[in-house]
């Protein structure tokens, strides 16, 4: 399919579009009223706005916004790009259950919302965003692995879990807690490259590592929020304050001089500190294992 003519808006209507192989948009935008069923890839859009639901099987290119009101099924893996203009999903996104679908999205300057619960009924695969505006998961999200790529920007989680069981999690940009509960994350391992910050508490069903350098600092405040980590911990920050508990189930790895500040820490296992100064502010300390290392202990 073509749209001829420039610069235009071009109509589609009916209970179901239904296109089967590629479309070259020709710089015109793209309103579908009704549902979209996609086949191939679609290029040179300006615009793209979805009414109904959409089931994608090929990847979307446009200068300018993608919007997507109904449900989101992908029927392959699909790479959605933009010119530094948003991509929404205002329903669920789910995959079609015949084999992982993976998503990449890239957006450039601009924002990625997902309002909806992502792999509610039937998880995605690996899930791959660029955007150096705000990535926002507004609801639940269950895939094979996620990655924020950019390294600025911010990821906004607000939905009350993230669960990549059996892959990893890795958020290149600040990462903040919000929505209206606390936060499940649940992988192999997460990593947060950049800071942390919140109202709201972070439980980490995995191993973690906060930060990749000492500014990368993890602030959890509201009232009474804690922080655990089931499996193993690195600590590149030099800062991890919780207005509640800290809870280290596995062994700690402390990269660098570091402040623990919370109502009480409980470690599960070992702390290797090497040369690094370690400072534990709180009413309430029990430690599980032995702690090494040359450094200041205060």
């Amino acid at each position: 399919v073509t749209l001829t003519g420039t610069g235009a808006t071009r109509t589609l209507q009916g209970s179901a579009i239904t296109i089967g192989s590629t479309l070259a948009g020709g710089a015109n935008s793209l309103t579908i009223t009704g549902n979209l069923v996609t086949g191939g890839a679609i290029t040179d859009v300006t615009n793209l706005s979805v009414s109904g639901s959409s089931s994608l099987g090929g990847d979307i290119t446009t200068s300018g916004t993608q919007g997507y009101s109904g449900a989101v099924t992908l029927t392959s893996s699909v790479i959605l790009t933009t010119s530094a203009n948003t991509v929404i999903f205002s329903d669920i996104l789910n995959g079609d259950g015949v084999s992982s679908r993976n998503l990449t999205v890239s957006v450039g300057a601009s924002n990625i919302t997902f309002t909806g619960a992502v792999g509610g009924s039937q998880g995605l695969g690996n899930i791959s965003l660029t955007s150096t505006g705000t990535t926002t998961f507004t609801s639940t999200v269950n895939a094979s692995a996620i990655l924020q790529n950019s390294t600025s920007g911010t990821t906004a989680i607000n939905g009350a879990s993230i669960n990549t069981t059996g892959g990893t999690q890795t958020y290149n940009n600040a990462v903040t807690l919000g929505g209206s509960a606390d936060k499940t994350l649940t992988a192999t391992t997460v990593t947060f490259n950049s800071t942390v910050s919140g109202a709201y508490g972070l439980a980490i069903t995995g191993n973690a590592v906060f930060g990749n350098e000492t500014a990368d600092t993890v602030t959890i405040t509201g009232s009474s929020k804690n922080l655990s980590v089931t499996g193993t911990t690195g600590i590149y920050t030099n800062s991890i304050t919780t207005s509640g508990s800290q809870t280290f189930t596995g062994a700690v790895t402390v990269a660098n001089a570091t402040t623990l500040s919370a109502s009480a820490i409980t470690t599960g296992s070992t702390i290797t500190a090497s040369a690094n100064n370690l400072t534990l502010t709180t009413d309430a300390i029990s430690i599980g294992g032995n702690l090494t290392g040359t450094g200041a202990l205060v």
